[in-house]
């Protein structure tokens, strides 16, 4: 599946989001609970794969990546994705890996979070991924951004 229908369909479980829940986005609801919200839009879009959230195998093993020493993971350390989109048990069915931050996590956090991205992609084989950039609270009326990290 290309890049542009993976974003499509990335857009379109994040309106669902925007449409449907909007108050959570103007309360400020943690993040966890607005990532497992996206990912259960995402089953919607996704009939082919298992979206999951928090999702942290492969495998029996748990995930594990060294991703950056400027984010203080200068070793091998457990990661987990806040979602994933994947064929449970078929490691070469890894699509797509996303992380979820709202729009105050600030730059350094995002930049973490794409360094993250790119390690779990790389060692995990995932075609994509995407950092879902969230507005909460009083910016909740912005556009939710979807980055496509390489």
């Amino acid at each position: 599946m290309d890049s542009s229908t993976v974003v499509e369909r990335f857009r379109a479980a994040c309106d669902a989001l925007v449409y449907n829940d909007s108050l959570l986005l103007k309360l400020d609801a943690s993040e966890r609970s607005l990532a497992s919200k996206i990912a259960s839009y995402l089953a919607g879009v996704f009939p082919a794969h298992h979206v999951d959230f928090e999702y942290n195998r492969s495998g029996v093993d748990p995930k594990r990546v060294n991703w950056g020493p400027d984010c203080e993971r200068a070793e091998v350390s457990l990661v987990i994705p806040d979602i994933i989109i994947h064929r449970r048990g078929e490691s070469d069915s890894n699509l797509a890996v996303c992380e979820v931050k709202k729009i105050i996590a600030g730059e350094r956090a995002l930049e973490c979070d794409r360094q993250k991205l790119r390690a779990i992609k790389q060692v995990f084989s995932y075609f994509h991924a995407l950092l879902i950039v969230l507005p909460t609270g009083a910016a909740s009326s912005k556009e939710v951004e979807i980055e496509v990290v390489q």
